[in-house]
């Protein structure tokens, strides 16, 4: 089936479009090689957001274009697969994957959740729920303009309320990028507050980003 859809739909990178060979590629070697690794890959991120990877996610959230989101879904369920055994977030005990969302006015705007499309496809492959657990209480302004630190947590601090009591549990908290921490800290405070445990994972992260996030240690 999947060589008949191949001839029918050939595969193209889901960045430059140029035909591809892998089954189960979503990028070119060329564009791949050029999503670069963070120092310490599969703790807590993956890449660094620049280059073709930045452009792509801010393409994805704020054009909006969810055909790319989707393409970035597809990409972390391949590095999933092709790194399963030494990516460290993956080896711990959740009860559920959730994600940090958007407010539903942004969300209507856009159509799509970036996170929630990462965190479900974590969530399948580590065989637990994929769970609704917060909602953004605030429409804040967008904090991408924004680099001070200070200034990001300020205007983040109880953005995020509990959406529905869930019994005690350890939820990997899941985002697209994290450039200070203060988002993903906000929204990790917010479930710690009532009684859970929160482990924090990107898809991409900027050289901005704290390491003094409210959470327990993976």
């Amino acid at each position: 089936m999947n060589s008949l859809l191949d001839v029918i739909l050939p595969r193209r990178c889901g960045y430059c479009k140029t035909l591809i060979a892998a089954l189960d590629g979503v990028f070119c070697q060329s564009c791949e090689a050029q999503l670069k690794p963070v120092t310490n890959f599969g703790e807590r991120s993956l890449f660094i957001y620049a280059g073709i990877l930045r452009q792509l996610i801010l393409t994805a959230k704020f054009k909006p274009d969810e055909s790319l989101s989707r393409v970035l879904a597809r990409y972390l369920r391949q590095t999933l697969k092709r790194n399963s055994a030494s990516l460290p977030f993956l080896h711990h005990e959740y009860t559920g994957v959730t994600y940090v969302p958007s407010h539903f006015r942004r969300r209507i705007t856009r159509g799509h959740e970036l996170p929630a499309l990462l965190a479900v496809q974590i969530a399948k492959h580590l065989k637990i729920p994929f769970c609704h657990c917060l909602f953004a209480a605030r429409f804040d302004p967008p904090l991408s303009a924004e680099p001070d630190a200070n200034t990001r947590s300020s205007r983040v601090a109880d953005r995020y309320r509990v959406l529905k009591k869930i019994q005690s549990s350890h939820f990997l908290l899941v985002d697209d990028v994290s450039t200070t921490g203060a988002t993903l800290n906000s929204a990790a405070r917010t479930l710690i507050d009532v009684g859970h445990t929160a482990s924090l994972f990107t898809l991409a992260q900027t050289t901005l980003e704290k390491s003094n996030v409210c959470t327990t240690p993976l």
